[in-house]
């Protein structure tokens, strides 16, 4: 039995539908959290197989990059925003999700590279601090709380956009990793297991949306998230990891 640490966002769905729904369900167990906890899994040894922010890439020890699915956008993505009441060019201070490290580092990159901003960075604690913002602040929200949440704001910037337009490349914001060696077989099953699930997203929003009213979950799953893993979303990945260099010991 093999220990798969998933992420717990609408986005991730797809690839459970997969794994439930082809013979591999019966080697493995599957756990959900949050993208940061994922990590930590990783890390600890408590995940034989995960879907692992890639800011945390450079954290795992021995990471191997598996199967041919991420999660990833090539334009608006949705799920990972600055949302403010007031314009980029009068934020102050922006405050930081503490459920993605990856996001963290995107908003550092963009602030100071492609937004040219000089502003305080605050880590928030607990959710109540990232909804409740002053004029001149601004804050990462991501996963499902974003699609269901940023109608709040006035401000949004999509930070999927923001990337391409930054650097003319894709994001992704999660990849499949394993730390130690485990049986092609398993390995071969697993990725036929995502396959399935990403060419049945008509099923899978079928099923989520009445937990998303007001959101439309297959236009999200089809035409926001990208889940293969394509050479350009590799370039794309390599570059945030050159970037990030910067912002990490």
């Amino acid at each position: 039995m093999y220990n798969v640490a998933g992420i717990c966002y609408l986005n991730t769905i797809p690839f459970l539908y997969g794994i439930q729904n082809s013979a591999v369900s019966s080697e493995v167990k599957i756990s959900l959290d949050t993208p940061a906890r994922c990590a930590q899994k990783l890390i600890s040894g408590e995940a034989d197989i995960g879907l692992l922010p890639v800011a945390a890439l450079p954290q795992v020890e021995k990471a191997s990059i598996v199967t041919n699915y991420c999660i990833g956008a090539t334009g608006e993505v949705k799920s990972v925003l600055l949302v403010a009441n007031a314009p980029l060019e009068n934020i102050r201070t922006i405050r930081l999700d503490y459920q993605s490290r990856t996001s963290v580092l995107l908003a550092q990159i963009l602030a100071y590279h492609h937004w040219k901003l000089n502003v305080n960075f605050v880590f928030a604690e607990n959710d109540d601090q990232l909804f409740h913002l002053k004029k001149q602040e601004a804050a990462v929200i991501i996963g499902d709380r974003a699609l269901k949440y940023s109608s709040r704001f006035l401000y949004h910037y999509d930070f999927a956009t923001e990337w391409k337009n930054f650097t003319g490349l894709p994001f992704v914001f999660a990849c499949w990793v394993i730390t130690r060696p485990l049986p092609a077989d398993f390995l071969d099953s697993f990725n036929r297991a995502l396959y399935h699930g990403v060419n049945h997203l008509e099923e899978v929003a079928a099923e989520q949306q009445p937990l998303f009213p007001g959101i439309n979950v297959l236009s999200y799953l089809k035409e926001n998230i990208s889940f293969e893993f394509s050479d350009d979303k590799r370039e794309g990945m390599n570059l945030f990891l050159k970037y990030i260099t910067h912002y990490t010991d």
